[in-house]
């Protein structure tokens, strides 16, 4: 007999809901608010119709397989959503909400304050939840807020320290001017709520550069041209990307075409190109990526044309409490009183929540080399003080900020989310025979199928061994026909910087064929590079049945290489000897389907390049 191991899910806001979703099996989600607000967190919780989102439906859909879905549920409700709109934030909460419903979880209210060893969580007030992993999706932090918040100012009526806790703004004054600090999408957000309800008295945002969120066009045009950076400087790829985007329709093209490959440049980068990027780069890449709605636009243009919104660039050097509110001071310009203050200066870091500091006390975490956040390897699971991985802790969305960098939007967390949920599928669940329908549902990014055909094209996350995880390689082949399928490993490309906690090992062996090297000469693909002792892996053969569908079991092929070296690998199909063959046609040869969102550093590419 076998049983599902227990997942526990910290965290019921919107990356919390897509990792539960993904993950086919009973889940416990530990989160401190009630269970009819589950799925939507702070960004979606708003019930302001103001707050839009800032991407369009077609790219909102809370399940991998299901591109449509968030449309297809607007039209069952009756909502006039079309994929190139973008609909109110509180719209999406309820449908994520919705779609969760469906997912079978246990929600334990409680505030998560420790991990144990053993991945058991402890509750504050002392209660023990059991687990055998955990899933840490805690989303956005609070907001920090400059020095110049004092406690003397933390602690005045009119501060709003974090405006994403609801009723937060209702203690702003409208009769008096209002200081936000920061002009990013929460200072936007927060200028529209509080001009709704007829505000007098003017707003003004500050921040150091005093750049506002630019604009999504109307109708949104795709890049005609890949990206491409081989680099590890951030200097270089500043210049390539002005090049590449100078080659484009439109500059929001380019930024859109860029967002797939983010966490590969990000990873390239050296330590110290992503620390002055942070410096020096980031506001201005972010005013670009993160983009307004068109009708979120157009109000706030209107704000700021009729005086009621000004925006400044400028740093804080002090506030102080005055009898009327607020007294502050700008570094080289006049001194000003306000009446309330709305700190506006972003979600916070998942290190600096309790639970996270916790996790580095503990030694159960690190700071990611940057020490922006937690750090974590290519398959998200958290690396420890010694910076090994922690088997029973990942984490998602957010909670990656740091060691990834395209890690808080709807898109990327929805791909984490599945990606996790297909490993924790296959390594965690222990099976009995009545289980197999739940591996039968796990879906295989990416598989193309062809007639007479063995066509693959699969994404294999490596683990810190190196292991290429091939959970299900389709076979098929028109004649119904069973056989041995070789696969030669070759090195595809050399990755400048060190994906997260990939290594690579001298020993070669994998679970069902041994790695042994190859005699004769490889013949390589366009634009890879020949390494030293390549590698052949005799798998067992793949069983084609009667539905022209078959698994060619690799379960965990380590890639081996005489140095340690990190980089893509490339996987050929390299021929197919038939036991049994109605005829000596063979296989035909498969063209691979190109998907650039599969080359990322610490994944593995496999690609059916057929053969006779």
């Amino acid at each position: 007999m076998g049983r599902t191991a227990t997942t526990v899910v910290v965290g019921g806001g919107c990356s919390g809901a897509l990792a539960a979703i993904h993950l086919h099996q009973p889940t416990i989600i530990i989160d401190p608010g009630p269970s009819h607000e589950l799925g939507r967190g702070a960004a979606y919780r708003t019930n302001d119709p103001a707050h839009l989102l800032n991407s369009r439906a077609a790219a909102m859909s809370a399940l991998a397989d299901r591109p449509g879905d968030f449309v297809d549920w607007c039209r069952e409700q009756g909502l006039d959503i079309g994929p190139a709109d973008f609909a109110p934030r509180t719209v999406y909460g309820d449908y994520v909400h919705d779609r969760l419903q469906r997912a079978e979880f246990t929600h334990v209210k409680g505030v998560a304050v420790h991990i144990l060893q053993d991945a058991s969580v402890l509750l504050r007030g002392g209660r023990h939840i059991r687990a055998d992993r955990v899933i840490l999706a805690l989303g956005h932090g609070a907001p920090a807020g400059p020095l110049a918040i004092t406690s003397a100012v933390r602690t005045h009526p009119y501060y709003v320290g974090n405006p994403w806790i609801p009723g937060a703004l209702e203690r702003v004054p409208g009769n008096a001017p209002v200081l936000l600090i920061g002009t990013g999408l929460t200072a936007l957000d927060v200028a529209l709520t509080l001009a709704g309800r007829g505000r007098r008295a003017p707003m003004l945002a500050v921040s150091r550069r005093g750049l506002v969120p630019q604009a999504h066009a109307e109708r949104q045009i795709p890049a005609d041209q890949p990206f491409a950076y081989p680099g590890a400087e951030i200097g270089g790829l500043l210049r390539a990307v002005r090049r590449y985007a100078g080659t484009q329709p439109d500059w929001r093209s380019a930024v859109d075409a860029l967002r797939p490959q983010i966490d590969r440049l990000w990873w390239q980068l050296s330590v110290d190109a992503r620390r002055r990027f942070l410096q020096h780069v980031a506001t201005y890449w972010e005013a670009h990526r993160h983009r307004m709605a068109p009708a979120v636009a157009a109000r706030v243009a209107g704000l700021r044309a009729s005086g009621a919104l000004r925006v400044q660039a400028g740093a804080i050097q002090s506030i102080r409490r005055s009898e009327g509110g607020f007294v502050v001071t700008m570094r080289g310009q006049e001194t000003q009183t306000v009446g309330a203050i709305v700190n506006c200066t972003g979600p916070g870091g998942a290190a600096g929540s309790p639970l996270g500091r916790a996790l580095l006390d503990d030694g159960l975490a690190r700071r990611d080399p940057t020490g922006i956040g937690l750090d974590v390897d290519g398959l998200g699971r958290l690396l420890d003080r010694d910076g090994e991985p922690v088997e029973h802790l990942f984490a998602v969305g957010p909670t990656r900020r740091g060691a990834w960098w395209e890690t808080t939007a709807v898109p990327e967390i929805r791909a984490q989310a599945q990606a996790l949920g297909q490993h924790l599928l296959e390594h965690h669940h222990v099976l009995d025979e009545r289980d197999q329908h739940v591996l039968d549902r796990a879906a295989v990014a990416g598989v193309a199928q062809h007639d007479r055909h063995v066509g693959v094209e699969v994404q294999g996350p490596a683990d810190r061994v190196g292991a290429v995880l091939l959970h299900a390689v389709e076979a098929v082949d028109r004649d119904e026909e069973r056989g041995a399928a070789p696969l030669e490993v070759v090195h595809r490309r050399e990755a400048v910087g060190q994906p997260p906690g990939v290594r690579q090992h001298d020993r070669a062996e994998g679970a069902q064929g041994k790695l042994v090297p190859q005699e004769p000469e490889p013949v390589l693909p366009r634009g890879t590079e020949e390494i030293e002792d390549d590698l052949l892996v005799d798998a067992d053969p793949a069983e084609v049945h009667g539905d022209r569908r078959g698994r060619l079991a690799l379960d965990a092929v380590n890639i081996v290489d005489a140095e340690p070296r990190v980089g893509e690998y490339l996987l050929r199909l390299q021929r197919a000897d038939f036991a049994h063959r109605a005829d000596e046609r063979g296989l035909a040869d498969a063209k691979p389907t190109r998907d650039e969102n599969l080359h990322r550093q610490g994944d593995v590419t496999v690609r059916a390049l057929g053969g006779h």
